[in-house]
């Protein structure tokens, strides 16, 4: 019989949102993987929930909350089989606008060591991404990153980790951006840190 009384602590990592516009400025969002909930949530929201105790705002800033152990008691998984890819995600990720310049999203992505980025419209909803290998282009490099970006492979945050590796593995990329309910990008998932996650579920 479960122990009502019973209370979990949980570290809810802040994963940030950096926009880049085509003026050069940027725009930041933050929100966190709710565990209770299963999804993301504004920050503002989760500080304002009843279970929320406090922010670190350390070298990995997150959340610190307090709610009923059973609220988030899971089976082991091993396989990574029902495990959200939004739970295993510690940072966030940097965007560009669609109209952004190829100049200015490939010194991002050199800055940040990307492969790619997602592009999103002015709403923030994701509409493509641009890889490190388009934005090279001479000939592109005044254009606009909508001049050279790709149809995007994004996962939804609450995609199992196994589907999300499956995905990556089956594009043949490294990365995929993960996305919450109204598509606007979370983070980014490795396909390196859906690995190591599997091995240490495996040693749970």
């Amino acid at each position: 019989m479960s122990d009502p009384y019973r209370r979990a602590h949980i570290a809810h990592p802040i994963l940030r949102l950096d926009v880049l516009a085509p003026d050069g400025t940027r725009q930041s969002e933050y929100r966190v993987f709710c565990k209770k909930q299963q999804r993301a949530v504004p920050m503002a929201t989760c500080c304002g929930c009843v279970h929320c105790d406090s922010i670190d705002a350390g070298p990995a800033p997150s959340v610190n909350c307090t709610v009923p152990a059973e609220s988030v008691a899971h089976e082991p998984d091993p396989d990574g089989l029902h495990t959200a890819v939004g739970q295993v995600l510690t940072h966030g990720v940097s965007a560009v606008e669609h109209g952004t310049s190829l100049r200015d999203a490939l010194a991002l992505l050199r800055a940040e060591d990307r492969r790619s980025l997602p592009v999103v419209d002015d709403g923030g909803v994701i509409v493509g991404v641009v890889y490190d290998a388009g934005a090279q282009q001479p000939a592109l490099r005044d254009a606009c990153v909508a001049a050279s970006m790709s149809t995007s492979l994004a996962v939804p945050d609450t995609t199992p980790v196994r589907r999300a590796l499956e995905l990556m593995a089956a594009a043949h990329l490294r990365e995929l951006t993960v996305i919450d309910e109204h598509h606007v990008p979370l983070g980014t998932f490795r396909d390196i840190d859906g690995l190591r996650w599997l091995v240490e579920a495996r040693k749970g």
